[in-house]
């Protein structure tokens, strides 16, 4: 063994080493906050700081368990307002985005306690979730359309995340997601079809141009099914819907 390769072996051992530290300290602090009286204390000792630098990491171990620890402690109200201090929002969302499945389920756990505790979390959280589904691949946002759908049953969150432009990016994945990516998206679109007749309109234009420009048969299949779900106990809306669609079809053969 070279010199090189014996080094190189150390610092992979130093490596592994200070992950299995890094793991097994949120590991603890997790197993502590399943106890409420031992919630604040963490958070006043500064165990959230400590939480937060874990999903930052590479280490997705660390990084699993950290998520999980803050999803307990979110589980207090006076915690939940430390959570939110400088980078914490930016982190959650980094991990929405990029962590694995098992950290993005808690960390959906989170932002949604985060949500419901404080109206002064909303924007941020309802914007940081749109930056999530707005980007280009879709792969691996079941967890955050799914949050999209838990946030939207409460009508300010849903106002901000439609004002927030969100409604291009639930029809692509109505299209283009996974089973379950596409069946939270259309409910998500027939909860924010309900803001407005505004918001009607854009959500049904939006899904007919899906269902048109859509080659696939299996995505015209979603878009239209969307369409049909999202009026489904609304017959006056059925009308309008198929009076678009004429429209739409009349407009594009006139191109």
């Amino acid at each position: 063994m070279t010199r090189t390769e014996s080094h190189e072996d150390q610092s992979g051992g130093a490596l592994e080493l200070m992950h299995d530290v890094e793991r097994e300290a949120a590991g603890v602090l997790w197993s502590l906050a399943q106890l409420e009286a031992n919630r604040e204390l963490i958070a006043e000792s500064g165990g959230i700081p400590v939480l937060i630098g874990l999903l930052k990491t590479d280490n997705m171990g660390a990084q699993e368990t950290a998520a999980a620890a803050l999803c307990s402690m979110a589980a207090s109200s006076q915690v939940c307002q430390m959570i939110t201090g400088d980078g914490s929002m930016e982190a959650l969302e980094a991990v929405l985005d990029r962590g694995t499945n098992q950290a993005k389920e808690k960390v959906v756990g989170v932002l949604n306690r985060l949500a419901s505790d404080s109206a002064s979390n909303q924007v941020s959280i309802a914007e940081a979730v749109v930056r999530v589904l707005a980007r280009e691949a879709c792969e691996g946002l079941e967890h955050a359309v799914q949050l999209s759908l838990d946030l939207s049953r409460d009508l300010a969150i849903r106002r901000i995340m439609a004002e927030a432009g969100v409604v291009p990016h639930l029809v692509r994945l109505v299209e283009e997601g996974s089973d379950a990516a596409s069946d939270y998206a259309a409910v998500t679109l027939g909860l924010v079809s309900q803001l407005s007749a505004d918001h009607r309109g854009e959500v049904t234009h939006e899904l007919i141009s899906a269902r048109h420009r859509a080659v696939d048969p299996h995505k015209q299949l979603r878009a239209g099914r969307a369409l049909s779900d999202m009026n489904a106990d609304d017959s006056e809306s059925h009308e309008d819907v198929g009076m678009a669609i004429l429209l739409f079809r009349l407009h594009n053969r006139q191109e």
